[in-house]
């Protein structure tokens, strides 16, 4: 009967522990909206490299609209390369507006959230 018991009680941790696992990896591109606020980022955050001409050309398009953004170099910060490996960036740019994701720069996406956020007027 007492290893019953115990077999129980380890299912349930095994459970438990499952569970908080997965909410873990549910939530983790939302921790980068939270991550913004408590870093005192701006509303849009961009991990690039320098060399990537798709970065420049985003980082160009967000300063020619007066968009504020934290610029990380996942190349040359190493919390820029951890936040960036958590949220599994895959290529660059990654592109966060507020919490919408984007990954590479497509110009029409970009401007799209950048609205959907109140970031740039409406045309």
């Amino acid at each position: 009967m007492t290893n019953i018991i115990n077999i129980n009680h380890y299912r349930r941790f095994l459970t438990l522990l499952a569970f908080l696992v997965g909410l873990n990896f549910l939530f983790c591109e939302f921790a980068h909206a939270n991550d913004a606020l408590v870093l005192n980022e701006k509303p849009v955050v961009l991990y690039g490299t320098s060399w990537c001409s798709h970065c420049k050309n985003a980082r160009a398009y967000l300063r020619s609209l007066n968009v504020e953004f934290t610029d990380y170099d996942i190349e040359n910060s190493e919390i820029a390369k951890k936040k960036y490996t958590a949220l599994k960036g895959k290529g660059v740019p990654l592109i966060f507006v507020g919490t919408i994701r984007i990954d590479g720069f497509n110009k029409k996406e970009l401007e799209k959230a950048l609205r959907d956020n109140g970031l740039i007027p409406n045309s």
